[in-house]
Parts: structure tokens; sequence; C-alpha cells
């Protein structure tokens, strides 16, 4: 049996699985340079202040090891590093005591002044 029509076949492509790959690849290219934008953004020196200031008042321990590793990106002046390295280098005993071990006031004074002295020059 012959079928006429009065129209003849169109062959109709498909381009689905093109679509498919270039949607994957799109969105894939997004994503990266989303992730990169992220990634790349500075953040504040009141961002890193807090971080310090958040464990000031419960361990003396981990709030020195974290003015250690935040402290190159808050003090931006030579004088500012100078006082930075002497804090470090007078806080490095609490660097060994036992966790929960809490700063004298005296200390806790002066790491205080000395965060909100950056603080303030940074605003």
């Amino acid at each position: 049996m012959v079928l006429h029509n009065i129209f003849p076949e169109v062959k109709i492509v498909d381009y689905s699985f093109y679509l498919f790959v270039l949607l994957l690849l799109g969105t894939m290219l997004f994503l990266s340079i989303a992730y990169r934008v992220w990634k790349s953004r500075t953040k504040s020196v009141g961002y890193y202040l807090d971080i310090i200031e958040s464990s000031l008042f419960i361990d003396a321990k981990q709030t020195v090891y974290k003015l250690e590793y935040y402290g190159n990106f808050i003090a931006t002046t030579p004088q500012q590093k100078e006082k930075l390295t002497t804090l470090i280098e007078r806080f490095k005993p609490f660097k060994y005591l036992p966790d929960g071990t809490l700063f004298t006031k005296e200390a806790q004074e002066t790491l205080t002044h000395f965060l909100n002295q950056i603080r303030q020059e940074n605003v």
C-alpha cells in the first residue's frame, strides 16, 4: 500500500542533544564564573575583627591562634604590624595553655585596646 499525501514528507532534524550539551556547558561556565567572583570578593577588616573578638572572652588559646592567623588581614600600617608582632610574642605562652583558659585582665585589656584602635582607624 502506498500512501499518497498532498505534501511530500519533510525530514525534521532533531537538535535536542546539541541543545542539552549547550545548556550543560553554559551552566558549568556560569557556575565557575560565579564561584570565582564569590571567592575573590574582599572582606572588610571588621569581619576579621569580629572573628577574633568572638573567642576573646571564651578561650585564650584560640584567640591567640586567631590573632596570629587573621592579624595579617587586620594590620595594614607598619605601626599596626609592629604592634601586632609584639602582641603575638607577648601572648605566645597562652598558646600552650589548656583549652578554656582565659586571659588575665591586663592581657585582655591590652588586646581589646589594640582591636578597638584598629577598628577606629578602619571605619
